[in-house]
């Protein structure tokens, strides 16, 4: 089920059907293209402490988190390229830390 409590935040709960996963899994990367659109102008190389404070490194976690649940970690890993390629001045690289633990750490950065 997703709720809304904002317009741009959104809660991912445990899906009950293929349509419903499927409708998460949009939201999500949706969610993840905004979130990473609107954190790159602050700065993706802010230390741990500062990203952790950040309400769109937190939006840009939580979709994660819902594609990898859904999708597994192959389907992270292919979100986390078309994000990179689709967003300006985006760059896989980036999802290699934000995304630590939900995509693969043994990948090339290509």
């Amino acid at each position: 089920m997703v709720t809304r409590k904002s317009a741009d935040l959104v809660d991912f709960h445990a899906p009950d059907t293929n349509a419903h996963s499927f409708e998460v899994f949009l939201d999500a990367w949706e969610e993840a293209l905004k979130a990473y659109e609107r954190l790159l102008p602050c700065g993706v190389q802010m230390d741990d402490v500062s990203l952790a404070r950040d309400p769109n490194y937190a939006r840009l976690l939580r979709a994660g988190r819902a594609i990898r649940w859904v999708g597994g970690e192959a389907a992270a890993l292919r979100v986390a390229r078309v994000l990179a390629q689709q967003t300006p001045d985006g760059e896989f690289h980036h999802f290699k830390r934000l995304w630590r633990g939900l995509i693969p750490d043994a990948l090339p950065v290509n």
